[in-house]
């Protein structure tokens, strides 16, 4: 029986060879976007879970309460892991995981710049990482230690162990390699690839004993068993307890399961509400395909109701012929299934450039094999179900004599689902413009200062002793207007910052959260920053830099923003206090730059002119001459800091990688919402055709009395025309609600407007119309003699 029914089904499909062909393509293809977003979606639920210890690991992290304001900080004071270690004993180990410095590391002839990360050894421990060479032991036994990935073994040493030998980093400290791991995931939170000692921090003029300075990543593994929640109520008072509290703030620990950190939280990518949204996506697209098939099928049920007839006199039950359609349902699905597979394997490779990601589509694992399985039943039933019904409840004797089915009931519910189709695809449309427009918007949001034609270049070797020869050079160059040196890579990613800032007259209620910035006196010139009021640091006052004779005194210049808090009248005067005697003399105010992503509401802002904390160099270079003076700038470098390789990058360029996640996800968004757009379009392409087919002696008759092609056309697409225009007025309502919840998360963001959702309404419009048009032109040129024939 079940053979046979297979055998029906193909003989089925190749008698209606176009709805057979539109249902398989339709099915495919939304089959294959819900797997290739299924993929995705896997990738960021699993993230992190490469650790072994995954549900044990926690970030030891505190909120600081300033006043009315909350700053959580994802850094801890050197001395915290320890401490926390030997307190609780529900603890079973800490680590600390130090900030990234891209430096030079050689070996040999071989030179190249690479990101080195500072950490315990304990780390190893509580992150999961196979050893391939060497051991953790090994690499715990010295400070001048290294361990590497594998993929950078192969950069230096090919295939060889390379465990023994050493790596210089910046041409000056040797590190002797005990050991090579295996690469590390790319959906993994905390990565490195080289990893040295925590403890060499201090060649790098770090403190590591003072509790004041944030600046680590604090792991630690509770111990089985240990109930996370009622072990960070008995911490929450830690910090204040270890150190003293000059800024007047409270300090309250927490622990962040690191499980969820890449979903969840913003510093670590806060991913849950694009897998939400991407979720609904993949739901809204199977739905279209199930919707298409639904459709044709009911569509097509008339041209089936003598067979079911016939079938009923021959005593088939009803409920053998529901299951029959079922079959047919499961097999057209099954079809679909595999070509969709094919269609994942050639558009996979492209998907992983566009989202940024290694997925594969792994057979042998059971988990994506029972999914597709999961999925082939649901879309199965989903699609066929109800033609099935449909189909099995025919009258015999009314069939058997040639009446009409009614199709009032019928013909109501596929225009509900040519609604609901098109409302959801007009929906992705409006929803994937209005991602666009805040992704535009957050690129060419006032910066307040000029991105372009400016370079950066990280500070390394010999570079700060000789800068001013460096400078002089430099500047000799009619193509460079200016440089100055700063202690970001980027004046947008400013993140560091502190409380306890008092002045005379201060509201005891105000206590604002200041970020800082070390910069020399060429900063605002370099950058065009704008200044307000007072004067900008100067060489020509000793008292501007780090160098005063008295260590308690700091001149700053402040932000608009600072500036507003503070009161503006007399701004210049005022002497604002911080850490005990330290004072910091207001000595200018320059107008507010982004110096935070523009995801992010910016703060007030003190710069410094601090000789110690430079860290990169920033060049503005004019004219169309970039290359050669890209290579004079190297000659430049190459001759007072021989050695190193010239690592360089463009600012605007910088700005941009800020919100590549935000452009991976609206390309992401706009790929699928024309795959949605495009799968609607084939359902309502069959549609027109069978009720063009069905109109044929009609179309026929109005032909042989003279009427012309388009009143033939209209009368074919007016129905479809109206139930479009109804999926826009549901559409734009939900879009705007669900953008307008979205939008709000971002302290700047594009304001929608009326064109958004006109233009995406006239996009679905135009594309249905066609499709019917298409179909009616098919109908209205053929011949009525032959139209008249066939009834």
């Amino acid at each position: 029986m079940f053979v046979k029914n297979i055998i029906l089904s193909i003989r089925i499909m190749l008698r209606s060879k176009l709805f057979s062909f539109l249902n398989i393509v339709g099915l495919a293809f939304g089959l294959a976007c819900t797997i290739l977003l299924y993929l995705w979606i896997t990738d960021e639920l699993n993230y992190d879970t490469y650790n072994k210890n995954v549900d044990r690991i926690f970030i030891v992290q505190h909120w600081q309460h300033y006043g009315d304001y909350d700053f959580q900080c994802w850094v801890s004071p050197a001395p915290m892991a320890q401490a926390f270690k030997e307190k609780y004993p529900e603890v079973e180990q800490t680590a600390r995981l130090g900030w990234g410095y891209d430096g030079l590391v050689s070996h040999n002839d071989k030179k190249l710049i690479q990101e080195v990360r500072t950490g315990d050894p304990g780390l190893l421990d509580i992150l999961t990482c196979p050893f391939i060479y060497g051991s953790k032991e090994d690499f715990a036994n010295g400070l001048k230690n290294i361990i590497i990935s594998q993929k950078v073994s192969e950069q230096y040493f090919g295939d060889e162990n390379p465990v023994g030998k050493t790596l210089l980093l910046d041409d000056q400290y040797a590190y002797t390699i005990k050991g090579v791991f295996e690469n590390i995931p790319q959906n993994v939170t905390y990565r490195f690839e080289l990893l040295i000692p925590f403890e060499n921090l201090k060649d790098f003029g770090q403190s590591l004993d003072s509790w004041g300075s944030n600046f680590c990543t604090t792991f630690a593994l509770l111990k089985t068993g240990v109930e996370y929640k009622t072990f960070e109520a008995k911490v929450v008072t830690f910090l204040d307890e270890m150190k003293e509290n000059p800024e007047g703030k409270k300090n309250e620990v927490i622990l962040n399961p690191l499980k969820r950190i890449h979903l969840y939280e913003i510093e670590g990518g806060g991913r849950i509400e694009m897998v939400r949204i991407f979720g609904l996506i993949a739901i809204f697209i199977l739905i279209i395909a199930c919707f298409n098939y639904t459709n044709l099928a009911t569509a097509r049920a008339e041209n089936r109701a003598k067979e079911i007839a016939v079938r009923k006199v021959m005593s088939v039950s009803r409920g053998r012929l529901i299951r029959q359609f079922l079959g047919e349902s499961f097999i057209f699905t099954f079809l679909a299934l595999n070509f969709s597979l094919i269609i994942v394997r050639l558009l996979l490779p492209t998907f992983n450039d566009m989202a940024g990601k290694e997925l594969v589509m792994d057979y042998s694992n059971i988990t994506i094999l029972l999914s597709l399985v999961a999925i082939w039943i649901f879309t199965s039933l989903s699609a066929g179900i109800y033609p099935a019904f449909v189909l099995s409840s025919f009258k015999v004797i009314s069939t058997l004599k040639g009446a009409k089915r009614n199709g009032n009931k019928g013909g109501l519910f596929r225009k509900i689902l040519v609604v609901i189709q098109f409302s959801l695809s007009i929906g992705l449309i409006i929803c994937s413009l209005v991602v666009s427009k805040q992704l535009e918007f957050l690129k060419n949001k006032h910066l307040g200062f000029d991105k372009n034609n400016m370079i950066y270049i990280p500070i390394q070797g010999k570079m700060m002793d000789r800068y001013n020869m460096i400078k002089q050079d430099l500047l000799n160059n009619p193509n460079i207007e200016n440089l100055t040196r700063t202690s970001y890579s980027n004046p947008f990613s400013v993140g560091s910052n502190g409380g306890g800032w008092e002045w005379e007259g201060k509201d005891p209620n105000v206590s604002p959260l200041v970020s800082y910035l070390v910069a020399d006196e060429d900063f605002i010139k370099t950058f065009k920053i704008k200044l307000l009021d007072g004067r900008y640091f100067s060489s020509e006052f000793t008292s501007d830099t780090s160098n005063t004779e008295d260590q308690t005194i700091y001149n700053v210049v402040i932000n608009k923003e600072f500036a507003d808090i503070i009161g503006n009248e007399g701004i210049t005067e005022k002497v604002l206090r911080r850490g005990g005697e330290n004072k910091y003399p207001v000595i200018g105010v320059v107008d507010d730059f982004l110096h935070l992503p523009a995801d992010q509401k910016n703060k007030p802002l003190a710069i410094y002119f601090y000789e110690g904390s430079y860290r990169y160099i920033f060049i503005r270079i004019s004219g169309n001459e970039v290359s050669s003076t890209l290579k004079f700038i190297e000659s430049v470098f190459a001759e007072y800091n021989p050695g190193f390789v010239f690592d360089y990058g463009f600012l605007d360029e910088g700005y941009e990688t800020l919100y590549k996640d935000e452009e991976r996800i609206g390309k992401i968004m706009r790929s699928f919402t024309i795959f949605a757009i495009l799968i609607s379009c084939l359902g309502l392409f069959g549609l027109a055709a069978f009720s063009a087919q069905k109109k044929t002696k009609e179309i026929g008759i109005r032909k042989a009395l003279g009427a012309p092609v388009k009143n033939i056309i209209l009368m074919l697409s007016k129905e479809m025309t109206k139930w479009v225009l109804i999926s826009n007025i549901i559409a734009w309502p939900l879009a705007y609600f669900l953008m307008n919840k979205l939008l709000n998360n971002y302290p700047y963001h594009y304001e929608m407007t009326i064109w958004i959702f006109i233009l995406a309404g006239g996009m679905a419009f135009l594309l249905s119309v066609l499709t019917v048009i298409y179909q009616a032109l098919i109908a209205s040129i053929k011949n009525p003699v032959d139209s008249l024939r066939y009834e």
